[in-house]
């Protein structure tokens, strides 16, 4: 509880609920999570990478190792555009950091996936932190998808899509992320 305090004294941000691993055990990393680097990772995402693993060792209790061998790793590539599996998947799993995703902020995005973390609008307990603007939304298949909610999950990854006008543009109001926080730190 005085931990909890600290960190909301400290941030500014409540302690939210953390991930239920008892619904999925097997998307867990249980010895640290380990990554690779595929032959097409440019100096510069893999520096921007190592930044992003630096920041999760930094703020969280997560072990990460690289290790090209192992058989069950994040292997970071250049595809298009940014993404990732939710979980381990116990195999080799591609994380994307493509054109336009060689920052920090996206490179630890994508590894809240890979440790399995989902977008905020996900979460079962959503609306206390989130207002979505279904007015932006220009695909029902996307609002379908804002509009679903996973049962139990900490994420404190927010989205930024493309709206009726095809522009950039916030779908999802967030109340603790405020003025892209979470693209510089972590936020939970």
């Amino acid at each position: 509880e005085e931990a909890e305090e600290l960190i909301e004294e400290e941030t500014g941000i409540e302690k939210r609920q953390a991930v239920n691993f008892n619904m999925l055990p097997k998307k867990l990393w249980t010895n640290g999570v380990i990554y690779s680097f595929h032959n097409n990772a440019t100096d510069k995402v893999k520096s921007v990478f190592r930044k992003a693993v630096n920041e999760w060792r930094k703020d969280t209790c997560i072990e990460f190792y690289e290790k090209p061998d192992a058989t069950e790793r994040i292997e970071v590539m250049v595809e298009s555009g940014c993404w990732s599996y939710v979980g381990n998947q116990h195999k080799v799993q591609p994380l994307s950091l493509g054109n336009g995703c060689h920052t920090i902020g996206s490179a630890s995005h994508e590894l809240g996936h890979t440790i399995g973390m989902h977008h905020t609008h996900a979460r079962h307990d959503r609306d206390e932190y989130v207002t979505i603007d279904t007015s932006n939304i220009k695909n029902s298949a996307i609002l379908i998808g804002l509009l679903a909610k996973t049962d139990d999950f900490l994420a404190v990854i927010c989205v930024i899509g493309e709206d009726r006008k095809g522009s950039n543009t916030k779908l999802v109001e967030l109340k603790y992320c405020g003025s892209d926080i979470h693209r510089e730190r972590l936020t939970a």
